[in-house]
C-alpha cells in the first residue's frame, strides 16, 4: 500500500526504517511513470526518511533531544561477497518458488523445474555484476585491477546500492529490538529513542 509503494525493509521488522531504494509498485504492476526506473525517485525517499525522524522527534518523552549520526566507513568498499550471496540467494529462492516463471531470461530450457539451480544463476550473475575484478580509477580513467576481488562493489550503480541496502537488514532488525526493549519504559504514546537508516547513514 502506502501510495503504491514497497518500502523495504527485513523480516521480524514491524515498521519501515530504512528508506533508501524503495520499490514503486506503481510501475511494476500497473504500467506506472518509469522515468525514475522501478525505485522510489530519490527525494520522495529522502522525504519520508526525514519525515520519520521528525514524527519521532514530536512523540520523544523528554524536553532534551540528542541526535547521533552514524556512517559506516567505506561501507561498499568492504562489502564481502559472501555477506552478499547469503541475503540474495534466499529471496531468490523463495521468489522461485512462488513463481517458477520469474527470470526467464535465466533459464536455459524451456521451463526449468530445479528453482535451487535457477536461484544459484541469477544469484551467480548479481555477484558477477558487482564483483568484476577490475574497475576504472577515477582519478587517471585507467582500468585497474582490485586488490581483493571478492570484497568492494562499485558505487554509483542502482543494483549496488539496493544490495548494499538490503544486507542491512538484519541489523536493523537487532537495533529495532533493543530500541523497543529501551521504549517500552516509556509513557503511552510516547517514545525514548527512534532509529533509522538511509543506506550507510543512521
Amino acid at each position: 500500500e502506502n501510495n503504491s509503494i514497497y518500502t523495504t525493509t527485513g523480516n521480524g521488522v514491524r515498521e519501515t526504517v530504512s528508506f533508501a531504494y524503495q520499490i514503486d509498485m506503481e510501475v511494476l504492476l500497473r504500467d506506472g511513470n518509469t522515468s525514475h526506473g522501478m525505485f522510489r525517485n530519490y527525494y520522495g525517499c529522502w522525504k519520508a526518511y526525514i519525515q520519520y525522524i521528525q514524527d519521532g522527534i514530536q512523540k520523544l518523552d523528554s524536553d532534551r533531544i540528542y541526535r547521533i549520526k552514524l556512517d559506516i566507513r567505506k561501507f561498499y568498499d568492504n562489502i564481502p561477497q559472501y555477506c552478499v550471496r547469503r541475503v540474495v540467494f534466499p529471496a531468490l529462492l523463495e521468489a522461485l518458488r512462488a513463481d517458477s516463471e520469474r527470470f526467464l531470461a535465466f533459464q536455459e530450457k524451456e521451463i526449468e523445474n530445479d528453482v535451487n539451480a535457477l536461484a544459484e544463476r541469477v544469484t551467480d550473475w548479481i555477484l558477477g555484476e558487482l564483483f568484476e575484478n577490475q574497475y576504472y580509477d577515477s582519478e587517471n580513467g585507467i582500468v585497474t585491477e582490485k586488490e581483493e576481488a571478492l570484497i568492494g562493489i562499485p558505487q554509483g550503480p542502482n543494483l549496488s546500492a539496493y544490495i548494499a541496502n538490503i544486507i542491512l537488514f538484519d541489523m536493523d532488525t537487532k537495533v529495532l529490538k533493543m530500541v523497543d526493549e529501551v521504549n517500552e519504559s516509556a509513557k503511552e504514546g510516547k517514545i525514548i529513542i527512534r532509529y533509522a537508516r538511509y543506506v550507510d547513514d543512521m
